[in-house]
C-alpha cells in the first residue's frame, strides 16, 4: 500500500499523525475502501531518539490493530532508534540498508 515515517513522542504517535489517522476514521469504515485496502501491504519507517526500540510499541501496535481491521498486512516495522536530530538517519548507512530492504519485500513480497 505505502510507508510513511512516523515519529515517537512520549511512547505514542506525533499529534499530527494521530490527527492524519482520526481522519480516516470514517472512510475506513465505507465498505468499497476496506475492499480496496484488503490483502494490500504496509510499511512503517519510526524514528525515535530512544534507543530503545520498545518505545515504538505503541504506535506500532496502533497501526497492526487498524491495518488488521482494514484486512491489511503490516511488515516488520524500520525502527531508526537514537535519532534526534535533522540528518541524524542519513548519517546511519545500517538504517538506510534497512529501509531499502524493507522497501524491496514489501513491493516483492506475495
Amino acid at each position: 500500500m505505502g510507508s510513511g515515517n512516523a515519529p515517537v513522542y512520549w511512547w505514542g504517535p506525533s499529534a499530527q499523525l494521530k490527527a492524519f489517522v482520526d481522519r480516516w476514521y470514517g472512510p475506513w469504515h465505507d465498505p468499497d475502501i476496506r475492499k480496496a485496502l484488503a490483502g494490500k501491504r504496509a510499511l512503517l519507517a519510526i524514528t525515535l531518539g530512544d534507543p530503545n526500540p520498545q518505545t515504538a510499541d505503541h504506535v506500532i501496535g496502533m497501526f497492526r490493530d487498524a491495518f488488521h481491521y482494514l484486512g491489511m498486512h503490516l511488515a516488520p516495522a524500520v525502527l531508526a532508534t537514537g535519532v534526534s536530530d535533522r540528518g541524524d538517519v542519513g548519517r546511519r548507512p545500517d538504517l538506510l540498508s534497512r529501509a531499502r530492504r524493507a522497501g524491496r519485500d514489501i513491493v516483492t513480497a506475495r
